[in-house]
């Protein structure tokens, strides 16, 4: 059987192949690429799901790092099998997409290394492998963020300085315990973390929790995000959001589950059962939640939408994993799966719909339903899932994650929380009015054309999953059961059967769900069909209003400013005129002064102190090669 530490190279090496070979031969880039994920999604579902399995590279690093080594248990799996797919949506998206880009070989070589480079992570089992796989995704995904960007200089610095600054924390860490192990291996690290003392662990655990909270986004270290996810590569932008952000969550559960463990965590300082350190995260997740999701709600541009939307899904499961139980870590896991399948339907679908139509602003787009209709019905899916309600599988992992708060007794998180999930009714309505309802920004819409048949590939099964998991809520118990149980937690559901999914608390009936909603449909239906007479088939232009008949040129697309009343509501209206960005703008200011005082102090031209630099190295190479 291929290791997973050749499964890694796949991607990698397709991506580089791709490159050159598609100079000479163009359609080489798409068929590598097709090659490469089958090859991942045939080798990764191959491998079995729950059993512990390691592998090493035989050559050797220096001796203070030892070999790179990777395996396989049910964690990784479970996100091995969110890659895969991702993987396979996201290419046939770049198929229809990319094709015609003058980045259209550089597009291939770096979307496949960023697909290699999350596989090295979630397969690592040393802390060397992780953080070499871990920048290979920051630096690769950062060409895809500045490779199509309106504004590349901002955007992707901001992208860079914030996910290597939190690459760097994670490092500051790994050296810590590596000093106290004297191996970068998982096991040894975690023995050596139980023996340390609290305050090296609690500063340990805050290093570690940066690196993984920039990748989540989490307030105030989002900064990054929203412009990342709005002017990266359209093709790009799915996986980015609904894969890359996992990487965090991975990382949480890897380094807080298993390495530094919650149990230690908690001896040092708990709050309600839980570790204050943890208890601080899931407030700052669901804080993340509010107040991304009042942004997304005022937003014009849809890819921001969908951004500040991404950012507000995953506060969930950071509040959710944070409390270190078995139930929250499983619906944690449980959201992941259904963020994941909701972002890659919905940034996939709008890509298509910018493809076609060319425009990205609400207020540009507008009463394109008769013309995209399937893009409508994944629009359509992708909102009900991400406003919780049933019967998709965004209602189960909602459901999951406010059973965690309540068994925990977290009723002000609870609360905070549905305050969110409430106010996103307002975000998804605008994302469908949008673009598909009301009357249309502009003439030319009336004649665009359906996505390419190429994302139906993507959309068509992703939105059957939706409703799969919906229908038949327990079908992913088994899996996260196993996933949390690789963590050291006990089982985190009550679910015997594939159609329910039950918990400490209580259990709901998918397959019922779906059959009540269902019903409740046909009978209104047929009430309306009976009672009520024939719509009469109107021309859209068929109103008045102040006394005035529209034309074909009349701008008649009003309902893209929802929202623009939150400014009203005092605390609200406060958020949304304040950023955090003008915090680190000051920073970045302060910074800049200091630098410039430092560069005339110490490289103000004199070849002199430059020697004595020169010098002062060499004298520390050889007291250091001394030793």
């Amino acid at each position: 059987m291929i290791g997973p530490n050749n499964v890694i190279l796949i991607p990698i090496l397709a991506g580089i192949l791709a490159y050159f070979l598609g100079k000479v031969v163009k359609p080489a880039r798409e068929g590598l690429t097709l090659g490469s994920v089958i090859a991942v999604c045939y080798l990764v579902f191959r491998m079995p799901f729950d059993k512990v399995i390691s592998y090493s590279y035989s050559f050797k690093l220096p001796y203070a790092f030892g070999s790179l080594s990777f395996g396989t248990n049910a964690l990784t799996s479970f996100f091995a099998i969110l890659i895969a797919l991702s993987y396979l949506f996201i290419a046939f998206t770049a198929f229809a997409l990319v094709k015609d880009k003058d980045y259209h070989d550089t597009f291939y070589l770096f979307f496949n290394i960023v697909a290699g480079s999350l596989l090295g992570i979630v397969y690592s089992r040393d802390l060397m492998s992780f953080f070499i796989f871990w920048e290979m995704m920051t630096w690769s995904s950062y060409f895809l963020v500045i490779m199509n960007a309106k504004n590349p200089r901002k955007t992707g610095l901001t992208y860079i300085v914030f996910n290597v600054a939190g690459a760097y924390a994670m490092l500051t860490a790994m050296f810590f315990v590596y000093a106290a192990a004297g191996s970068m291996q998982f096991d040894k690290v975690a023995t050596a973390i139980a023996l340390m003392p609290n305050t090296k662990v609690l500063f340990v655990s805050i290093l570690f929790a940066i690196g993984f909270l920039v990748k989540m986004a989490t307030m105030p270290l989002h900064v990054w995000a929203p412009d990342a996810y709005t002017e990266s590569e359209d093709s790009f932008t799915g996986f980015f959001s609904g894969t890359l952000s996992k990487m965090g969550v991975y990382g949480f559960l890897l380094f807080f589950a298993t390495i530094v463990g919650f149990a230690n965590l908690k001896g040092i300082s708990s709050i309600k059962d839980t570790p204050t350190v943890g208890y601080v995260i899931a407030w700052l997740g669901v804080i993340t939640s509010i107040f991304a999701t009042f942004r997304a709600i005022v937003q014009d541009e849809v890819k921001r939408l969908l951004a500040y939307s991404s950012i507000a899904q995953v506060g969930y499961i950071v509040t959710a994993m944070s409390l270190g139980t078995a139930l929250g870590i499983a619906g944690g896991l449980y959201h992941a799966v259904m963020h994941t399948i909701m972002k890659l339907l919905l940034f996939i679908t709008v890509a298509g719909v910018i493809y076609r139509t060319g425009k990205d602003r609400f207020s540009e787009l507008g009463a394109l339903i008769t013309r995209m209709p399937l893009s409508f019905l994944a629009v359509l899916f992708g909102i009900i899932g991400l406003a919780g309600m049933p019967p998709f599988g965004g209602f189960a992992s909602k459901w999951v994650i406010y059973m965690s708060l309540l068994k925990s007794h977290n009723y002000f998180l609870l609360v905070a929380m549905i305050v969110s999930s409430t106010a996103a009714f307002l975000y998804c309505y605008k994302l469908i009015y949008g673009i598909f309802l009301g009357h249309p920004s502009s003439p030319d819409l009336m004649e665009v054309k359906e996505v390419p048949a190429f994302l139906w590939v993507a959309q068509v099964p992703l939105m059957l999953a939706l409703m799969v998991f919906g229908m038949l809520p327990g079908l992913l118990v088994p899996y996260i059961s196993k996933a949390v149980a690789a963590l050291g937690f006990n089982a985190a559901f009550n679910s015997t059967n594939m159609y329910t999914l039950s918990a400490a608390l209580g259990g709901f009936n998918g397959f019922t769900v779906i059959n009540v909603l269902g019903v409740i449909f046909v009978v209104v239906l047929i009430w309306y069909t009976l009672f009520f007479p024939k719509s009469k088939k109107l021309h859209r232009l068929d109103i008045y209003y102040a006394a005035e008949t529209p034309t074909e040129e009349t701008p008649l697309h009003y309902g893209y400013g929802i929202g623009a009343e939150l400014h009203r509501i005092p605390w609200v209206g406060a958020s949304l005129r304040r950023h955090i960005t003008t915090f680190y703008e000051k920073f970045a200011e302060q910074v800049n002064g200091i630098a410039s005082v430092l560069k005339d102090i110490l490289f103000n031209g004199d070849g002199q102190i430059y020697m004595l630099y020169a010098v002062l190295t060499l004298v520390a190479i050889i007291m250091f090669l001394g030793r």
